[in-house]
């Protein structure tokens, strides 16, 4: 029992660490392809 319980906690964060590491990369790719062309869009990135 305890054994399949220490299992699917650890099975557990790694999903969690893994989706983590999915969405910052997806966040930074979405902040470097929505770096200013103009000077306006780094305000409202930061913001």
């Amino acid at each position: 029992g305890a054994e399949v319980a220490a299992r699917r906690l650890r099975a557990k964060s790694d999903l969690r660490i893994r989706g983590l590491s999915m969405f910052v990369l997806i966040q930074k790719s979405n902040y470097s392809s929505a770096l200013p062309i103009d000077g306006n869009n780094s305000d409202k990135i930061l913001n």
